[in-house]
């Protein structure tokens, strides 16, 4: 990956809605792995609601910003 200059709302977003996502992703992972939790279509989609609600727009969107920044447009 490229150095990334994020703006202060960039900033933002990315140290506290991506190190939260990254957390709630790690645990579903090792509840997955460890048996505690089936993986289902429904907990998949619970899964996916959640990380939603978290913010995964908000955090895509600033590295979206981010990444037109450097490249462009075009790039995407």
């Amino acid at each position: 990956w490229p150095f990334i200059s994020w703006t202060e709302e960039e900033s933002e977003v990315v140290s506290t809605v991506e190190s939260d996502i990254k957390k709630f992703i790690n645990n579903f992972y090792a509840l997955v792995i460890a048996g505690e939790t089936e993986l289902t279509d429904e907990t998949w989609n619970d899964f996916v609601r959640n990380v939603n609600s978290m913010g995964a727009d908000e955090l895509l969107g600033a590295y979206q910003s981010a990444l037109e920044r450097i490249y462009g447009d075009s790039a995407f």
